[in-house]
């Protein structure tokens, strides 16, 4: 009973919290956003106006907190909500300090010493306790700033397994299996803590990537990370968000994260059927199986705005067709990549998209 007592206030608590963050997102939470880096010679007052007149408000916005206390009361003016886009395992900072944190291959190579695809793939092992602290103070800080209306968590998986198949020729490459040099989570305190748990060390089995514990393992120190996130960002009354790979099956086969699990209020799925050469239908099926796995979730399907046109073109959608197939496939708004991508013409389209399905 004594445990009782003391376990009580704190569950009430976090239930309230929860619920307070709830009624929050069910009443001001918007349907239509956009991605941005923050620049200091922007107008943000007139940025949020033509957002506005286009119908998005809502923008994830990279920066740090002083830059977020800036802009935050000139979004709010606007009717704008901001939540703040951080970048979670992929941290150059934290590796700069501490490069012995950094992840490695299945061949035993460890990005201090060679780049995966591109230089700012900085990638930490998340089972090092000292990677979960800094992630978590540094998500802490962010989390405090007054008026911000929640966190997007980036990057919070592992170095790309497999790229989008359009991505290939670029860098030379064929995926068409699990190769070992894409192939990470094998920091040797991963593999330390794994053989403490199962009694094996997986680097030395013949194919790791047939090894379904192996995976689960990997998966679910990411996981675990996202979690201790979103209980920090509730516990300061704000929302919970990531921008992860197109779907939940996709995103574990790919990179490692198992988003389907993460405690996550809205998802902003980066359904870019250019990079997987997809159509509606692949945007619909996206959303369907995002909704599906993640029902207590707002999904806003993430569209990549140079892959489309106004008018069609290439027999390429248009944003009509796409944000049309999405919200019929059950996502409740969209998030571009970008606003600042788009031509009048598309401005004006999304806007009479939006005019004519008002969203609840």
């Amino acid at each position: 009973m004594k445990l009782l007592r003391i376990l009580l206030p704190a569950l009430l608590l976090f239930m309230a919290t929860g619920n307070a963050v709830a009624q929050k997102l069910d009443a001001n939470t918007p349907h239509y956003w956009t991605w941005r880096h923050y620049s200091a010679d922007v107008d943000w007052d007139d940025y949020f106006t033509k957002m506005t007149e286009t119908g998005i408000r809502g923008i994830v916005l990279q920066c740090g907190p002083n830059e977020l206390r800036k802009v935050i009361p000139i979004a709010k003016k606007h009717g704008v909500t901001v939540y703040a886009w951080l970048w979670v395992i992929n941290d150059g900072g934290i590796a700069h300090q501490h490069p012995e944190w950094l992840d490695y291959n299945r061949n035993g190579e460890s990005l201090k010493d060679k780049k995966a695809y591109v230089d700012y793939y900085k990638f930490l092992s998340p089972i090092i306790p000292g990677v979960r602290k800094a992630i978590a103070e540094k998500i802490e800080e962010v989390a405090k700033v007054e008026g911000l209306g929640g966190i997007s968590l980036d990057y919070c998986r592992y170095v790309d397994q497999i790229l989008p198949t359009t991505l290939w020729a670029q860098y030379g490459i064929v995926q068409d299996k699990e190769y070992a040099e894409w192939d990470y989570g094998y920091h040797p305190e991963m593999l330390k803590a794994f053989e403490k748990k199962y009694g094996y060390d997986p680097s030395k089995l013949e194919d790791p990537s047939q090894d379904s514990v192996w995976l689960q393992f990997r998966l679910d120190q990411v996981t675990e990370v996202a979690n201790m996130l979103a209980d920090i960002a509730h516990r300061n009354s704000i929302a919970i968000s990531a921008s992860p790979f197109p779907t939940p099956s996709m995103a574990r086969r790919m990179v490692r994260q198992d988003w389907g699990r993460w405690k996550l209020d809205v998802a902003f799925p980066m359904i870019y059927q250019g990079f997987y050469n997809g159509d509606t239908t692949w945007i619909a099926n996206c959303v369907r199986e995002c909704v599906t796995v993640k029902p207590e979730t707002m999904i806003c399907c993430g569209l990549h705005v140079p892959d489309f046109y106004s008018g069609g073109k290439d027999g390429k959608p248009t944003l009509t067709e796409a944000m049309g197939a999405a919200i019929s496939a059950g996502a409740k708004g969209i998030a571009f990549f970008t606003f600042d991508a788009m031509n009048e013409e598309m401005r004006a389209e999304v806007r009479r998209f939006i005019d004519a399905h008002p969203m609840e």
